[in-house]
């Protein structure tokens, strides 16, 4: 780190479960992440890396927005606490804590372990290969059994110490069954996430997984991964089989495709019962978000897509010409009688 870009900071900030906090570190530069949503690293003296802290910095335009993409992440790791037995996630970097009323909304993470994917794409050997798309698929697995849709995996997010992986971005997540409350267009996921107001389904993350590995197997850009060059009858395509399909429900499910990889390990992640600490904290993190934005009271459940009900009004206006018929008659009755 460039020590003339580095400042002492003081963050309080409040724990997932609610829980006051402070945090003393020196600050590294801010770097982009996504427009309005901005990342810096915070260290001990030593130079260690303590934790990493997202903030929302959008100007005039872009400030909701920003203010979103930092509320996303936290609803996801709360929500992703909540599923995980012992609350710990290993498959993400810890949640430390984050701040709503801060001018600037921030969320405090620990660093994540390993290398991104993008770093040593086509340099793995077989043996690595299965390694990475075993734990990258079980992770999928725990998100759906989680119903988080991560909505942005690529190279840049996923990342592998050798045995373990770990997912960094959670800042477009949305609830499955939910609209993504945010863009989530890219080269690394389906066309269809894009459509507004479009339902999350985890299958949206087999798409992209799916993309990563062949990156990762192949070391070609994202450019040239296209669903016809990987159905070709090799070894990776077979495992890629259906993954690229228009529809959701046509692709497989990241239980499926371990299953394909010889792994069958459970893909569900059981709920525990209540910890009131987490409850607590998810609570009042829905409170401080519902006060911030209109569309922010969504339920923190998945919910299904319900299809249209049945169109009622040829019925009704059946009822009224035979009232009206029956009105007619009786007029009829009474002038002839």
């Amino acid at each position: 780190m460039n020590e003339t870009h580095t400042e002492e900071v003081r963050l309080t900030y409040r724990t997932p479960g609610r829980e006051a906090g402070e945090v003393a570190a020196a600050a590294g530069p801010w770097s982009e992440r996504r427009p309005g949503l901005v990342e810096r690293t915070l260290s001990a003296g030593t130079g260690e890396v303590l934790m990493v802290q997202r903030a929302a910095a959008g100007g005039t335009g872009s400030r909701w927005l920003a203010h979103l993409l930092v509320e996303n992440e936290i609803r996801a790791g709360l929500r992703l606490l909540r599923s995980a037995a012992g609350g710990h996630v290993p498959y993400m970097p810890r949640l430390v804590g984050y701040d709503l009323d801060a001018a600037e909304p921030f969320v405090l993470t620990e660093p994540p372990r390993g290398r991104s994917a993008g770093e040593f794409a086509g340099q793995l050997m077989l043996d690595q290969r299965h390694s990475f798309q075993v734990a990258l698929f079980r992770v999928l697995a725990a998100l759906a059994g989680a119903g988080v849709v991560h909505g942005g995996i690529d190279p840049a997010v996923v990342h592998w110490d050798g045995r373990d992986i770990q997912l960094t971005g959670f800042y477009l997540a949305a609830v499955a069954g939910e609209p993504y409350r945010v863009g989530v267009a890219s080269p690394w996921m389906p066309a269809r996430a894009s459509a507004r107001r479009e339902a999350a389904d985890p299958r949206d993350d087999v798409w992209a997984a799916g993309l990563v590995v062949a990156h990762v197997v192949t070391g070609q850009p994202v450019q040239r991964l296209t669903a016809d060059r990987l159905r070709d009858g090799s070894s990776l395509g077979s495992l890629l089989d259906g993954v690229f399909a228009d529809k959701p429900a046509e692709r497989p499910t990241p239980a499926q495709i371990l299953r394909r990889l010889g792994d069958h390990q459970p893909g569900a992640t059981r709920v525990p019962p209540d910890d009131p600490g987490l409850t607590e904290g998810r609570a009042a993190f829905d409170v401080e978000r519902a006060k911030k934005h209109a569309d922010a009271s969504l339920p923190d459940v998945p919910s299904a897509k319900l299809p249209p009900g049945p169109d009622r009004r040829p019925v009704y206006t059946a009822m009224i010409v035979v009232l009206l018929l029956g009105l007619a008659a009786l007029t009829w009755w009474t002038v002839t009688s």
